[in-house]
């Protein structure tokens, strides 16, 4: 899997946490995130967005986010599925919506950059 990290890097067990749910036949093949660590609390928290492509040509968006009860991918792999120009239009949404739209904005950037 392509790994493109923006910000602060997740951990192995989160990134292993994409394959929980995921249908067997599809696996991911590049994920995109910017993920920032809480960092003053010693780790226990964090948020941040992802998306990611699978091998049947559809991407998957998350918010995602920890505390120290659960980790950032805990939800496991996202079945609902978007075209690519449909993955694009959330996220400009969110970065027109949402007040922490730092990361959507360099979301976009680097998925421009990837396809």
């Amino acid at each position: 899997m392509k790994i493109i990290q923006l910000v602060d890097e997740l951990s192995k067990y989160d990134l292993a946490n994409l394959n929980k749910n995921r249908p067997l036949d599809v696996a991911v093949e590049q994920l995109i995130y910017a993920y920032h660590d809480g960092g003053d609390d010693g780790g226990y928290d964090g948020q941040g967005v992802a998306v990611y492509l699978d091998n049947k040509g559809q991407w998957h968006l998350d918010d995602i986010s920890h505390c120290s009860c659960y980790g950032a991918l805990d939800g496991g792999f996202n079945k609902i599925s978007y075209t690519r120009p449909q993955v694009v239009e959330l996220l400009k949404k969110r970065a027109s919506e949402d007040w922490e739209k730092d990361d959507y904005v360099a979301i976009l950037k680097a998925l421009e950059e990837v396809i």
